[in-house]
């Protein structure tokens, strides 16, 4: 990733989510979790082969909420 890339989890004015959780869960309901760095940014590994579309992506704030 580009040092100057944008935040990948940003609120509504651009500023990076530090610190949250991010929950990505597949068809089958199978979840996979990561978690927001300072920047916004998050990674999370699994094996494609094992993941059915749709995916749905969930992040939640430190503070608990939803966005």
């Amino acid at each position: 990733m580009a040092p100057n890339a944008p935040p990948l989890a940003a609120a509504g004015d651009g500023s990076p989510i530090k610190r949250a959780s991010v929950v990505l869960t597949d068809a089958n309901g199978k979840v996979y979790t990561g978690q927001t760095d300072d920047n916004g940014r998050y990674l999370i590994k699994f094996k494609t082969a094992e993941v059915k579309v749709p995916l749905v992506v969930k992040i939640v704030d430190a503070a608990g909420n939803v966005l």
